[in-house]
């Protein structure tokens, strides 16, 4: 790749800069585009989501790993994924002509758009910005008519921007930050003890010419003392610098206690820092809402818009002859209903997932049974078994997600059951089951109480339940 330049003779950078033309628009941007390579998975979530990674250089701490996926036209705007930018071509016909058309009509203008690439910096993005960068590429996919979305970017990219909320929510940032202010102090304790030392050697190295100034009075000779008068000018002169040395690294001091204070207290989110003109990041998005209503402000609700998009994938059909791939879509969707606790809406999925498998698993089983009858050159046995492995292994892993799940339910059934119970105690029997099942509460967690009830009603007198 020709135009594809490392940055050289500057601080290394775990990217290069690649200059591409806007698929939208043509106007050229420098993009970041991330090295092969250069970081470590420590820790991945179901949904993908790194939770904990190294840099392999230091120097690389920086930079956020989720900073390089979106790229973004400085000119139009348009904001999507890098494989976009980089090849253009290989966008479905249709979804380029809803990008040349639409968006550049429906973009000027329009105010979501507006406020949301205003504060981007970029390519070398903050936290913000890659906030504001995630959500203004979901917007633009909404651009066009609900019939001409592409549904799967949707999903994928709402699942993204939980993400961020994700880092911002988890108190990721503040690590971040805490890390860097750590390194910063490092390179000031460093700076310092090279100034002490200094500061002691020119001491040491002045004591040592008054010793010669002393000697050679006595012995009535002058060497080191015929250079006296330049000696204790210089003398003068370097202790006047290093006094100003001084107070300037006790501002260096100060600017890292100032970085601490303002940016390294955990539990710091986007309601607590100063955005532009706004009193927070948050009334920032809050701004924005006004336009775009449904617009996630957090991790919660962009875990809710994917869900929404990954479930209209699964009814769109388009999935039907790559199951492996439809499954993947209902493992994500049960991990996000949970990562939220939806728990009924989980195990409600986990169902439907396993009756597909399943359905799945005994097709295959079954042309592998034909295939030892009658011989079919068309099929390889071999991928037929290792489809079977496969979603064996599937069916084991959701009926193990399915029993956490209903552990995680009876835990949330017996509080909320609890609460209806102790609320209602006056209420008749026949209406106190109705209020458990429209919850939903567990048929065992119901008969308890409803048992409770009714050596209650027995005795003729309440008192409080306690499980």
């Amino acid at each position: 790749m020709s135009n594809l330049i490392e940055e050289t003779g500057k601080e290394s950078v775990p990217f290069f800069e690649k200059e591409v033309k806007c698929p939208v628009c043509g106007y050229p941007s420098v993009h970041h585009y991330l090295k092969d390579h250069v970081f470590i998975v420590e820790k991945r979530e179901e949904d993908f989501f790194i939770s904990k990674y190294r840099w392999k250089k230091k120097e690389y701490n920086q930079f956020n790993l989720y900073s390089f996926f979106f790229w973004h036209c400085t000119e139009c705007k348009y904001t999507d994924e890098r494989t976009v930018f980089l090849k253009p071509e290989n966008l479905k016909t249709n979804d380029r002509h809803l990008i040349k058309h639409i968006f550049p009509k429906k973009a000027s203008g329009d105010k979501v758009i507006n406020l949301l690439s205003k504060y981007v910096k970029y390519p070398y993005t903050d936290r913000f910005s890659v906030l504001s960068l995630h959500l203004l590429a979901c917007y633009i996919q909404l651009l066009p008519e609900p019939y001409q979305r592409n549904v799967e970017k949707l999903a994928r990219y709402f699942h993204r921007t939980s993400w961020i909320f994700r880092l911002e929510e988890t108190g990721g940032e503040a690590e971040e930050r805490k890390m860097f202010y750590d390194e910063y102090m490092k390179f000031y304790e460093q700076l310092q003890a090279n100034f002490v030392n200094s500061l002691a050697s020119l001491e040491d190295l002045q004591q040592w010419f008054i010793k010669r100034f002393e000697v050679e009075r006595k012995q009535k000779h002058s060497k080191w003392s015929t250079f006296r008068k330049k000696i204790e000018e210089l003398y003068k002169n370097m202790t006047q610098h290093m006094d100003k040395i001084v107070l300037l690294l006790q501002d260096y001091h100060r600017l890292g206690l100032n970085y601490k204070k303002q940016f390294c207290t955990f539990g710091k989110n986007l309601s607590e820092t100063q955005f532009y003109e706004y009193e927070s990041y948050e009334a920032y998005l809050v701004e924005v809402k006004k336009y775009w209503p449904e617009m996630p402000i957090s991790e919660r609700t962009a875990i809710l818009k994917a869900i929404q998009y990954y479930e209209e994938l699964i009814r769109s059909r388009i999935f039907d002859n790559n199951k492996f791939k439809l499954f993947q879509v209902y493992k994500l969707i049960i991990y996000l209903y949970s990562r939220i606790d939806e728990v009924n809406k989980a195990i409600r999925m986990s169902e439907l997932l396993l009756e597909k498998a399943s359905t799945f698993q005994k097709a295959v089983l079954r042309r592998l049974q034909r295939l030892e009858i009658i011989r079919d050159d068309r099929v390889d046995p071999q991928i037929l078994k290792s489809y079977a492995k496969r979603v064996n292994d599937i069916i084991g892993s959701i009926e193990y997600r399915k029993k956490k799940l209903l552990e995680r339910k009876f835990e949330l059934d017996s509080i909320k059951a609890k609460e209806i119970y102790t609320n209602n105690r006056n209420l008749p029997a026949d209406k106190l089951l109705e209020l458990f099942k429209k919850e939903q509460i567990m048929d065992e967690i119901i008969h308890r109480y409803m048992e409770e009830k009714q050596k209650e009603t027995k005795k003729g007198f309440f008192q409080i339940f306690k499980l």
